[in-house]
């Protein structure tokens, strides 16, 4: 696994309730990470790991085979750790130590037995590493970001990742277009059997299906939370959803949610303000795919 070192405080994934994100390293250009087993101790440890910078993590760190959940903490590189032990100290005097230009391998610095809770850590992030839970190209967590992967495969980010590019409205001719990375699900006549949604109350439409195949109506601007039901193509009723809030992976849809156990050729999502009463007054957002 290969994560990038943001600094950033966003937190994108679908690892739902798998994950935890405590304090921040704002302010910091450089930090100290160390990549801890479940039972606190030390399985890496990576130096003045600058901004924008990546860490790779390997199973031979862990002993040939990735635990369920890792923890990283992110140090300050100004303070003295003391080694093999849970205790930090300021420095007495300024540190002496010479930046590296890259991050640098050393295992030095071995904790006995790790905790977010009294780790003296700027931040702190556990995150889901068995699979059970999604592992994507740039998911964010807090302070870093999964840049890459190699599975068993032999499969990477990039080898899933394609670029999209669809047309966005504009006074000029020809219309400019907006770009992203995107794996596609149906590539090389794959089915589905299952697929998340996230609910992000934007309007922009952005996807490779032809325009006669998508039907979009309504909006869901300024609601942080809504209802959501899924029908499928004969209107008849699949899933439902309550209370989703904004930004959040609780939409799943899955083939024995269907008539015969597969997907239909079309969906029809409707998106309600959870507040309103739905029959002749709810608001929303349709689509078919």
């Amino acid at each position: 696994l290969t994560f990038t070192f943001t600094g950033g405080t966003i937190v994108s994934n679908q690892q739902d309730g798998k994950v935890k994100i405590s304090g921040s390293t704002s302010g910091f250009d450089s930090v100290d990470i160390e990549v801890f087993n479940k039972d606190g101790s030390t399985a890496q440890t990576f130096l003045d790991v600058v901004e924008g910078a990546t860490i790779t993590l390997f199973v031979s760190d862990f002993g040939g085979k990735f635990p369920t959940s890792m923890v990283f903490g992110f140090f300050d590189p100004a303070i003295t750790r003391v080694i093999a032990t849970d205790a930090y100290a300021a420095p007495t005097a300024a540190p002496t130590r010479a930046p590296t230009l890259s991050p640098t391998l050393n295992g030095t610095f071995r904790h006995k037995s790790f905790s977010c809770e009294n780790s003296g850590s700027l931040a702190c992030a556990e995150i889901h590493t068995s699979c059970s839970k999604s592992i994507n190209g740039l998911d964010d967590f807090g302070p870093f970001q999964v840049s890459d992967f190699l599975l068993e495969s032999g499969r990477t980010v990039s080898s899933c990742t394609r670029t999209s590019c669809a047309p966005t409205a504009a006074p000029t001719t020809p219309a400019p277009t907006f770009c992203e990375s995107v794996c596609d699900a149906c590539e090389d006549g794959d089915k589905l059997t299952a697929i998340t949604f996230a609910f992000d109350a934007i309007e922009t439409l952005v996807h490779d299906q032809p325009s006669d195949k998508v039907t979009v109506t309504g909006s869901a601007i300024g609601l942080d939370v809504v209802d959501v039901s899924i029908s499928d193509k004969h209107g008849n009723l699949l899933r439902t959803f309550s209370s989703i809030p904004r930004g959040s992976f609780d939409i799943v849809l899955e083939a024995l949610d269907f008539y015969g156990g597969k997907f239909s050729s079309e969906i029809v999502i409707a998106i309600y303000d959870p507040d309103a009463l739905r029959k002749g007054s709810s608001s929303g957002t349709s689509g078919t795919s």
